[in-house]
């Protein structure tokens, strides 16, 4: 750890006549990080990773830093979409009120994005991102370098090849160089690759026989076996799947971690890893993302990790938004925050300092695209039962409300159901009826001056449409 200045105050002790010195004023004065690493996981849920209480061991290295920084255990997601998600992470501003509101949707120049605040303090700015539809059409402002698959990577490219490129770049770089990286992983996202090594690393660490998975899938995170037409083995295939790939990928982030620290550019460092949106697995009869609002597909890790430990190791309880990532970095990087851009976020740094008493009681708003005109497909998991209109939520650590414009709203109690089993619409009473009135003014608010989006090029659409998104 660097050594801290402190400044002695005396007071005028000689003219005041006393006899002692009186008190001694020290505090921390910590300039702004000299390297900052965002990492964002797609299709990442929460709760499976070792930190949020998995049992299997799929994020190791995820963990280390966990223990080591700081951890928020309640960090919403603002849309289960990727580029909308990073347009708000990007921007400190909701989708509904950039119009980004799909993955063919582009940010508009206008908006002042992380990598211009950055760039325009003197950092050299560079992006890895794994999937081609969140190419440098979309969230290249500000960066110097933009990495993404090119054509003959199809539509998106695993992990190891991200990195690969991320350590060339990291290879050139001074040893005094400054800078603000951003790398996406694709991995845990559909469809899903069994990757054999992560799988014996994981049974090696901790077996888990079928049975205790099967428990822990359908007892504790409620995944429906319905959703895989009652064919257990199936759900436990692809749940498999899919934590190979989170593992696949935490070990990457460790591959790049380890060249940052051996080429000595780990000292001034801060490194923030989140995700963009979870993954349905079969909670509410749902694989995929996207069309529900739901927690497993809202709650997402979030981490922030100094080298110089100016940060004690701690969990942080009060509810947090991907909007809040800009106005932290402000607030820690000394960035330029009079840009004439407004910022729906807050900054968290009194609750990385510990003070979770002065930090407010936060509502946290996400929202889904309409679905309007979606082909409906009931043998496609991920195409399965698709319903019209927007939705809308509004949530605290103990309710939440969901708006749905052509269908019935809900209403939950978190505390005692947080797995949003139990519609309580109706009989919420007074939360119920404020919640409402909330999100309601907040819907209106928002879409007062919503933009209308540009759309990405046509060469692009493919892309999208072999995702699943443009069905």
């Amino acid at each position: 750890m660097k050594p801290s200045r402190c400044v002695l105050s005396v007071g005028f002790v000689l003219l005041l006549g006393l006899a002692s010195l009186g008190s001694v004023a020290c505090r921390r004065h910590h300039p702004p990080f000299r390297r900052v690493v965002l990492i964002t996981i797609d299709t990442l849920r929460a709760d499976h990773l070792s930190s949020y209480g998995y049992p299997r061991p799929t994020s190791p290295w995820f963990a280390q830093l966990a223990d080591q920084g700081v951890l928020f255990e309640h960090a919403i997601a603002t849309m289960a979409t990727t580029i909308p998600s990073h347009s708000a992470m990007f921007t400190s501003l909701y989708p509904i009120q950039t119009g980004v509101v799909q993955n063919s949707k582009v940010l508009a120049d206008r908006y002042v994005t992380l990598a211009e605040r950055f760039r325009r303090a003197g950092y050299a700015t560079a992006a890895f991102v794994s999937a081609r539809h969140l190419g440098a059409a979309h969230l290249n402002q500000g960066f110097d370098v933009y990495s993404q698959p090119q054509d003959e990577e199809r539509h998106s490219r695993p992990g190891d090849k991200t990195i690969n490129h991320a350590l060339r770049w990291l290879a050139k770089q001074p040893p005094d160089q400054q800078f603000f990286v951003w790398i996406h992983l694709f991995d845990p996202h559909y469809p899903y690759r069994f990757h054999p090594k992560q799988q014996a690393m994981m049974e090696s660490t901790r077996p888990m026989p079928d049975a205790q998975l099967k428990a822990f899938l359908v007892q504790r995170e409620h995944i429906d076996p319905r959703t895989y037409n009652g064919d257990v083995r199936r759900m436990l295939h692809t749940v498999r799947d899919y934590d190979t790939e989170v593992r696949f990928a935490d070990d990457q982030l460790q591959r790049f971690f380890q060249a940052v620290r051996r080429r000595g550019l780990i000292d001034d460092s801060l490194w923030i890893v989140t995700a963009d949106h979870g993954e349905g697995l079969g909670d509410h009869l749902w694989m995929g993302h996207g069309k529900h609002i739901y927690n497993e597909q809202l709650h997402v890790p979030l981490l922030f990790w100094a080298d110089d430990h100016r940060w004690k190791p701690r969990r942080v309880a009060p509810l947090v938004e991907h909007v809040d990532l800009v106005p932290t970095l402000i607030d820690i990087q000394k960035l330029d925050a009079n840009v004439g851009q407004p910022m729906e976020g807050v900054s968290l740094r009194p609750l990385l300092r510990g003070q979770s008493k002065s930090f407010p009681d936060r509502r946290a708003f996400s929202q889904r695209r309409s679905f309007a005109g979606v082909k409906v497909s009931e043998t496609d998991p991920l195409r399965r039962n698709y319903e019209s209109g927007e939705r809308y939520a509004l949530q605290s650590l103990r309710y939440k409300y969901l708006l749905w414009t052509d269908g019935p709203d809900e209403f939950y109690d978190l505390r005692s159901d947080p797995f949003e089993l139990n519609n309580q619409i109706g009989h919420g009473g007074t939360a119920e009826r404020d919640f409402r009135r909330r999100l309601l003014h907040s819907v209106a608010d928002y879409q007062r001056n919503a933009p209308r989006a540009e759309s990405v090029e046509d060469r692009n659409l493919d892309a999208l449409r072999a995702l699943g998104y443009l069905q």
